[in-house]
């Protein structure tokens, strides 16, 4: 169970807190990320939301 659901469970509420926060990642925290979802396990319903993950941090990492 990820930390958001666990927060949706409790009734916590889930949003960004700001749409003009701009957080970059590092070159090398992007390497990390990528590689830790490679070594991961995932289930029928979490691939979209995580194709669509790697897609973006993909693109972040060939822009720097």
């Amino acid at each position: 169970m990820s930390i958001l659901d666990k927060m949706k469970q409790n009734g916590d509420e889930v949003t960004a807190s700001s749409p003009s926060l701009d957080i970059k990642l590092t070159k090398q925290e992007i390497e990390w990320v990528l590689n830790l979802i490679k070594d991961s396990t995932f289930r029928g319903s979490e691939l979209e939301q995580v194709y669509n993950t790697v897609y973006k941090l993909q693109q972040q990492f060939l822009n720097q």
